[in-house]
């Protein structure tokens, strides 16, 4: 399965948060997170070896609804440089079968705010 696109938008400063309902392409019904652990980066490039932040990720209960909620806290956010960076979601699952899927890739753009 091609990872989908999704462009996201952080604010400076403010915590973020966002959730995913995972589908399965065949038959749009919930894919099963069973097993699976997620997780997703920001960089300034897909090749750089330099990480911008990491998203704290949950798979909702129960993982057969196939929901990931990804969040940054808000000081997080406040240390990331204005900019546009990229983006990714991965799960992973080491068994009965070891698989790591990349489901979502995108363009991160940091915003700055006004209030202080």
């Amino acid at each position: 399965m091609a990872a989908g696109f999704f462009g996201i938008t952080i604010e400076k400063g403010a915590t973020f948060a966002l959730q995913f309902n995972i589908l399965n392409s065949g038959n749009n019904t919930a894919f099963d997170l069973t097993g699976f652990t997620a997780t997703s980066e920001i960089r300034v490039s897909p090749n750089s070896s330099n990480t911008l932040a990491i998203f704290t990720c949950q798979i909702a209960s129960p993982p057969t609804q196939g929901i990931i909620l990804i969040t940054l806290p808000d000081a997080t956010t406040a240390s990331l440089p204005v900019g546009v960076y990229h983006w990714d979601l991965f799960v992973k699952q080491s068994s009965p079968q070891e698989q790591s899927i990349r489901l979502i890739k995108g363009t991160c753009e940091v915003v700055p705010t006004v209030t202080r």
